[in-house]
């Protein structure tokens, strides 16, 4: 399929916007243990909220896309960029499992 053809558009993007603003639920603290992975949720003051695990029964290959889908779910109002770093960091810890890997939130 040649592009040019198309009414597509193409946009070089030259700068990145790496601000930090917190987001209005909080933030999350992901962990990968001998168990599985696991996802502590807490308030801007520091303050646990909850802690979630994945069950035995579900794949190291699927613990990051099950804890991703409980999130976006059950934290519709989290902020995009944010769940995008999330899942991010989920990948990579759930990696590390699968590798049998350290692994440290960055």
């Amino acid at each position: 399929m040649n592009l040019a053809m198309l009414d597509v558009k193409f946009e070089q993007l030259n700068s990145c916007d790496d601000s930090f603003s917190p987001d209005p639920i909080g933030y999350f603290i992901v962990r990968a243990t001998k168990k599985g992975l696991r996802l502590e949720h807490y308030t801007n003051d520091d303050y646990p909220a909850a802690v979630f695990t994945v069950g035995g029964n579900i794949a190291i290959d699927k613990q990051a896309e099950t804890l991703r889908k409980y999130v976006l779910a059950n934290y519709p109002r989290i902020e995009i960029g944010h769940y995008g770093y999330l899942c991010g960091e989920l990948a990579k810890a759930e990696c590390s499992l699968i590798w049998e890997h350290d692994y440290t939130q960055s």
